[in-house]
């Protein structure tokens, strides 16, 4: 696990090193500075300490091959949420602290790993908004976005997708947000300040990189071309809340916005962008 400061030219840094992290795919910070991380290949979900230790509080829960994973907090809940490549499902893991209270699947029937080199078809991508407790899901193959809201409630497989649909006693949480053009295996998601997603998409039709982004209630509402070069470079994404300051006629104007990093597979760089 590599750390880096968010500076042009910062040298990376060794946060973590174990055979525990072996194909590591996500991480997720907790108000604590620990870190929770996925690794499909040790088929773990563990946790690092701020110090760098690596721990597996949550070796008694049943993982297939970990994707994706984002913290979330809502109404005095606090959890880790987890995808899985093999099987398709969403866990949530409720937390205090470091400790797990409790493990839930939440959801199956997403999208699988279908085993082509270099390709994952798994659900990804996954962003919280916690101003409405709503789970984002990047499903892959599927090209589309699912939401999940209320999902703190979400009880054992209270969401089961089938096709196009969903089934399920917690069906109604359950909405596709965008779907289609201009996707093509998108796999990673990151929340804005407005409450939109940026959507890093690997395989556009261009053969080109797209970061997306998308409305909840609007779909699709603009595009950017990254990288020209060979499809697939993005994979990971976040967007940092900041602040522009510019002078208007009566005086300094705050502009809330973003900036979004992301890394280029193409250039093995982490790229920093201003909404």
């Amino acid at each position: 696990m590599i750390g880096l400061h968010a500076t042009a030219g910062a040298t990376p840094y060794r946060i973590a090193q174990s055979a525990q992290l072996q194909g590591r795919t996500a991480l997720t910070s907790l108000p604590n500075a620990s870190l929770v991380a996925t690794a499909s290949q040790a088929n773990l979900t563990v946790l690092v300490t701020p110090g760098g230790t690596v721990a597996t509080p949550f070796t008694a829960d049943v993982f297939a091959e970990p994707w994706g994973t984002i913290y979330a907090a809502h109404a005095g809940t606090q959890s880790a949420y987890a995808s899985n490549a093999r099987t398709g499902t969403i866990d949530r893991i409720d937390l205090n602290g470091d400790a797990q209270m409790s493990f839930t699947e939440i959801a199956t029937g997403f999208s699988t790993n279908q085993g082509v080199p270099g390709s994952i078809s798994a659900p990804s991508g996954l962003t919280d908004d916690a101003t409405n407790d709503t789970l984002y899901v990047v499903d892959t193959n599927a090209n589309r976005i699912v939401a999940l809201r209320n999902v703190s409630a979400i009880g054992t497989d209270g969401v089961v997708v089938s096709g196009t649909g969903f089934s399920g006693a917690a069906t109604a949480s359950a909405e596709v947000i965008a779907s289609g053009a201009p996707f093509n295996g998108p796999i990673s998601a990151a929340l804005l300040v407005n409450g939109d997603l940026a959507v890093g998409n690997t395989l556009d039709p261009a053969g080109t990189n797209l970061l997306i982004e998308i409305s909840p209630t609007a779909g699709a509402v603009a595009t950017k071309n990254v990288d020209t070069g060979a499809g697939g470079a993005i994979f990971g994404i976040v967007a940092v809340p900041i602040t522009i300051t510019t002078m208007g006629a009566n005086g300094p104007v705050n502009t809330p916005t973003n900036q979004i990093y992301f890394n280029d597979d193409n250039s093995n760089c982490v790229v920093s962008l201003t909404q």
